[in-house]
C-alpha cells in the first residue's frame, strides 16, 4: 500500500513533481501526468486515492495506465469528487477483471468496478474490461444522484453480469463504446438519467441491450443491440431514439415498450423469436422505413408487431 501527502500539489513552485510520487510517476508532457499500475501503485483505486487528494493544475490531465498483463483488482468509489481530468487506460487492448478485490458498493448484490454518487465525475474509461473469468456477478459502472461518466471509443465492458447502470439524473456518454455479451443487460437508465450510446455495441446480452425506466432518455442511433433477449426495453415514461439501430435476431423482441416512446426510423427489428416490436399500454413507436420480419410495416399491419395501431393494449405505432 503506497502512502501520500494529503496536502501537497502535484508540482512545487519550480514546476517539479512533489514527493512522494516524484520517483514513481513520470510527467510525460507539460499537460499530462502518467501513473502506472502496478509499478507506481498496486491498484487503480490506490492511484485514484492519490489523485483525489492532490490539486491538479488547470489544463493538466492524469493518465492511469494498467500495465500489460495486469488485471483490474479493486472497486473505485467516488462521492462528489470531480475526476473528469483523469483517464483509465491500458497497455493491452483488453483488461481482465479479478473480482476477488471488488466490493458491493451499491448494496445491490453485484460487485462493482466503478461507482459514482452525489455529483461525482468518474474517470474516463479508455480501455475495454472483460470479466469472463469472474466467479461472481460483476457490474462495470454504477452512477447515481447527478453523477457523470464518459466511455471512450471502442472501450467499455464485456462478458460480465451488467455493463452500465445510471440512475437519478446521472449522465453517461458512450459514443461507439462497448457494453456487449452481458449475462443480464448492457445498459440500464432510470430516474431521469440520460445515456448517449450512438454507434455503441450492446449486442449479445442474455437479458436486455438497453433498459430505460422512470423517465430516462437514451440514444442508440446506428447502434447494435442485436442477438439479445430484448434489444431495447423502455418503460415508465422513458424515451429512446433508435434511428437505424440494429435490433435483429432477438430471442423475444427487438423492441418491447410499456408506457414509453421510441423513435426508430430505418431501424431493423427483424428476426425476433416473438413480436419484432411489442407495444404495451400507453406506448408509442415511430417506425418510418423500419424493417420487420415481414418487411417495412404499413399502417394497419399487425404481423410481428403486437397491437400495431390497435387500442387493445393501448399501444400505437406510426409508419
Amino acid at each position: 500500500m503506497q502512502t501520500h501527502d494529503d496536502t501537497s500539489d502535484y508540482f512545487n513552485n519550480a514546476g517539479e513533481l512533489t514527493a512522494p510520487i516524484r520517483s514513481r510517476v513520470s510527467r510525460t508532457t507539460s499537460e499530462t501526468i502518467t501513473i502506472h499500475v502496478p509499478s507506481d501503485f498496486d491498484t487503480v483505486s490506490e492511484a485514484i486515492d492519490e489523485v483525489k487528494c492532490r490539486r491538479t493544475p488547470p489544463g493538466v490531465t492524469v493518465d492511469i495506465i494498467l500495465e500489460s498483463g495486469h488485471a483490474f483488482q479493486s472497486t473505485v468509489h467516488l462521492q462528489q469528487q470531480d475526476l473528469r481530468h483523469v483517464s483509465i487506460k491500458s497497455e493491452d487492448g483488453t483488461v481482465g477483471v479479478d473480482d476477488t478485490g471488488l466490493s458491493d458498493s451499491t448494496g445491490t448484490g453485484e460487485l462493482n468496478m466503478f461507482v459514482g454518487y452525489d455529483g461525482a465525475h468518474v474517470p474516463a474509461i479508455r480501455t475495454l474490461f472483460n470479466a469472463s473469468n469472474a466467479s461472481e456477478k460483476v457490474e462495470g459502472l454504477a452512477l447515481g444522484w447527478g453523477s457523470h461518466a464518459h466511455i471512450g471509443i471502442g472501450c467499455g465492458f464485456e462478458q460480465m453480469w451488467r455493463g452500465v447502470n445510471a440512475f437519478r439524473i446521472s449522465t453517461v456518454t458512450g459514443w461507439q463504446s462497448i457494453c456487449r455479451d452481458m449475462t443480464e443487460r448492457g445498459v440500464k437508465l432510470g430516474g431521469h438519467a440520460i445515456g448517449y450510446f450512438d454507434e455503441a455495441d450492446l449486442s449479445g446480452c442474455g437479458g436486455i441491450g438497453m433498459r430505460l425506466v422512470q423517465g430516462a432518455q437514451g440514444t442508440l442511433k446506428d447502434a447494435n443491440a442485436s442477438d439479445c433477449r430484448v434489444g431495447v426495453r423502455p418503460g415508465q415514461g422513458s424515451y429512446v431514439i433508435a434511428f437505424r439501430t440494429d435490433l435483429t435476431n432477438c430471442t423475444d423482441h427487438g423492441a418491447n415498450l410499456t408506457a414509453s416512446e421510441i423513435v426508430m426510423p430505418e431501424a431493423d427489428v427483424s428476426g425476433a423469436g416473438k413480436e419484432d416490436v411489442s407495444l404495451g399500454w400507453g406506448s408509442r413507436a415511430v417506425l418510418n422505413d423500419a424493417t420487420t420480419t415481414n418487411g417495412t410495416p404499413d399502417i394497419g399491419d399487425v404481423r410481428n408487431i403486437s397491437a400495431f395501431n390497435s387500442a387493445e393494449s393501448g399501444g400505437i405505432g406510426f409508419a
